[in-house]
């Protein structure tokens, strides 16, 4: 089955959706990137990406086409096309077509391309092992397309695992130049420091899960922002993953560093799916941004 799409004001099949190898988002990356899952059919905090999304648009210069509401619709519709129980969706904007790379698209290109998942809660015995390497992005509060050092972390520890036979990572941990602990290549940090729960200062994409469990989580844990240094690892109770497909996973093993406690996550876990269960989730402050309007240049 090809899941039918939407691209550029047109419902086609996953097979007939291409972009124009003179689109500068194939060609110079000039992409922006939101994806999230539903949950009971409603996209999950749909409205909170959206606007990280037009955030993003306003800042490199580009126009979305639609509004968040018809953005919204537009999910609602490929939802009812695809007979789906549970999605993931995936929206993506290009700069559009140039003829010459000398000068700028004017007229952007917008998809959104679902999958069907299934349904299940945030997992208590998720457990992953995660490898680390140097890496801060250039445009730290937008979501790009532009993965391509973790994807080259990643695949390197991937290689050096097959050659010394030794567990595969599922992910890249990046350090900034001081050593401190960001994100993930895919995913929002949380750390546990007994049972204060810490996030990393600044120098991040503001992720959504992780605020999410920020609102859930300061009623029952102590919150601090701060760095976090690399060698500070040891001193640590529990490291998680915070993604908005994944949702919540512990580290288990992070380098060489071993965390075997799982009491915080565990209650993390469980309010995350209690929060999942509510009726409706009320915007994100972080995302509540003063001015929505996008143009091209």
């Amino acid at each position: 089955m090809h899941e039918i799409c939407f691209a550029n004001g047109n419902y086609l099949p996953k097979d007939q959706v291409s972009v124009p190898i003179d689109d500068y988002g194939f060609a110079r990356g000039y992409t922006l990137f939101e994806h999230f899952k539903t949950y009971k059919g409603k996209p999950f905090h749909g409205e909170d990406h959206l606007r990280r999304l037009f955030h993003a648009a306003s800042f490199f210069y580009l126009k979305v086409p639609y509004s968040i509401d018809d953005i919204l619709n537009i999910i609602k519709t490929l939802h009812e096309k695809n007979h789906f129980d549970e999605a993931g969706y995936k929206i993506y904007l290009t700069a559009g077509r140039c003829e010459s790379y000398l000068d700028f698209p004017k007229t952007p290109s917008f998809f959104i391309l679902p999958y069907a998942i299934e349904k299940r809660p945030c997992k208590e015995d998720d457990e992953i092992f995660v490898t680390t390497t140097h890496f801060q992005r250039n445009f730290i509060e937008h979501k790009t397309v532009h993965y391509l050092p973790g994807i080259k972390a990643h695949l390197d520890a991937i290689k050096g695992a097959q050659v010394h036979g030794t567990e595969i990572p599922a992910e890249t941990l990046y350090l900034d130049k001081e050593n401190n602990l960001l994100e993930g290549t895919f995913s929002s940090l949380l750390v546990f420091d007994q049972d204060t729960l810490i996030v990393p200062k600044s120098d991040n994409l503001p992720g959504i899960t992780q605020h999410i469990v920020l609102r859930i989580a300061k009623d029952h844990f102590d919150i601090r922002h701060e760095n976090i240094p690399y060698d500070a690892l040891g001193d640590l109770t529990e490291v998680l993953f915070a993604s908005s497909v994944s949702e919540i996973r512990s580290i288990r093993k992070l380098d060489t560093f071993t965390f075997k406690t799982r009491k915080n996550a565990v209650i993390l876990k469980k309010l995350f799916n209690t929060y999942v269960d509510e009726s409706s989730w009320p915007l994100l402050e972080k995302f509540a941004y003063a001015s929505l309007a996008t143009s091209c240049l």
